[in-house]
């Protein structure tokens, strides 16, 4: 009796609980950060996440690495790095109270590992734990929106998110302060000009982007990106048997039978 009403508890459970996003095992633990980002149906809980992203560790590429909840060798897909900075953006336009948490978490970030010559790379760190870096593997799930929208692969101050924490006019002092961190320290983009520090002193580099040939993490960025956040509701299928014998038949060999009564 227990196991049955176990049995109907779970099947309740399974049909009435609320949407929950399940990260598969095999999941980047950064790319489930921004896909909780991309399904949060209210502000506060956007918070919380952007609050998580600043909160974790930046080592060893300058950006929280895919697996930073592991104790594996880090590494990063600048596919990943792509969708969490297009998530950024969406979320700012969805809460617009939000922005200066946005814009805080990607200034927080160092984007010198993962654009070498204007190149977007993946990262991992070899047996002496020295980052070591290909060319960036395929396919892109946003298309390279999320480095685009922020000026990392377009100039054109125009058409990029120009952080409003980077104007500072009023504050000169402050603001050059700024400036050298983020653009010369950590790679972002000049609020200015657009331009990318490292694009500003190629004619001091000598020779060409040199990309670790033994770097393996596969071939294709390993990793789904879902754009629903509704997930099919389970169907659980109950096949019945068909009956033996015709339903007419079984009726009949149930059919109450008259009781002959005697009077005396």
């Amino acid at each position: 009796m227990k196991s049955l009403n176990l049995f109907w508890l779970l099947l309740v459970l399974v049909f009435s609980s609320p949407k929950i996003l399940a990260t598969p095992p095999n999941q980047s633990a950064l790319l489930a950060i921004a896909q909780q980002l991309h399904c949060a149906d209210s502000k506060r809980d956007s918070q919380v996440l952007l609050s998580q992203l600043m909160s974790l560790s930046t080592e060893p590429f300058g950006i929280p690495s895919d697996n930073f909840d592991g104790k594996d060798n880090h590494f990063l897909y600048a596919a990943t790095v792509d969708i969490l900075l297009q998530q950024l953006l969406e979320t700012g336009q969805r809460y617009p109270s939000l922005q200066e948490s946005i814009e805080r978490t990607a200034l927080l970030w160092n984007f010198c590992e993962v654009i070498k010559e204007g190149k977007l790379v993946d990262l991992s760190m070899d047996y002496a734990q020295h980052a070591i870096s290909q060319l960036a593997l395929t396919p892109f799930p946003a298309k390279r929106q999320g480095f685009s929208r922020w000026g990392f692969l377009n100039p054109d101050p125009n058409d990029r998110y120009i952080p409003k924490l980077l104007d500072l006019s009023l504050f000169p002092l402050a603001q050059q302060s700024l400036l050298f961190r983020v653009f010369v320290k950590q790679c972002f983009p000049h609020p200015d000009t657009g331009k990318l520090f490292t694009e500003l002193n190629e004619s001091k580099r000598v020779g060409k982007l040199r990309l670790t040939p033994d770097f393996k993490l596969g071939k294709r960025y390993p990793y789904q990106w879902k754009t629903n956040c509704n997930p099919e509701p389970i169907q659980t299928i109950i096949e019945i048997p068909p009956p033996s014998k015709p339903i007419k038949k079984i009726a009949k060999v149930f059919k109450a039978k008259p009781i002959k009564v005697e009077v005396i």
